[in-house]
């Protein structure tokens, strides 16, 4: 009886213009930031140089941009989360937040989205008792809503009531 043993070689480092064309492949799926793209091309290659020169020239050509990705992520993530929330995730992303800064939803929008929450998660407005009160402070804590936007939030949900 043969055993056969199956031995993996490293594949051979991208070139420049590889690393280039595997860029625009990744992009044309959905925006990326330049550190999820960084990440990304590492995989391929160990020449930061070549990486740091390919996503230079994307940037350059208006075919990455953080301030967009910060746009999108932000316009579609902020009908179920907070500010804390959303700008806890830009960072996770390497996202500079003087870019996406403009872009977060003011106190009334989130005061809006907070009581729509509590709409969707209680259902019909009523008088909470304390431990559905603190589940509710928590579970909007969790989606990153500050404690004045919750206190608010849970006052006019309540006085929805009437």
């Amino acid at each position: 009886m043969m055993i056969y043993s199956k031995t993996f070689r490293q594949p051979e480092p991208l070139s420049q213009k590889e690393l280039y064309n595997k860029a625009l492949d990744y992009l044309s799926r959905r925006e990326y930031t330049r550190y999820e793209l960084q990440q990304k091309l590492a995989q391929y290659t160990d020449n930061q140089d070549d990486i740091a020169s390919v996503l230079e020239r994307l940037i350059e050509r208006n075919l990455q941009s953080d301030k967009r990705f910060s746009e999108n992520f932000i316009h579609s993530k902020q009908a179920k989360y907070g500010n804390g929330r959303l700008i806890e995730n830009l960072k996770q992303k390497g996202v500079n937040l003087q870019d996406a800064s403009e872009f977060l939803p003011d106190k009334e929008t989130q005061l809006a989205t907070a009581v729509a929450i509590l709409h969707k998660k209680l259902g019909t407005p009523r008088r909470l008792t304390a431990n559905e009160q603190q589940k509710a402070y928590r579970f909007l804590q969790y989606r990153g809503f500050s404690m004045e936007i919750i206190h608010n939030a849970l006052k006019i949900w309540e006085k929805e009531e009437d």
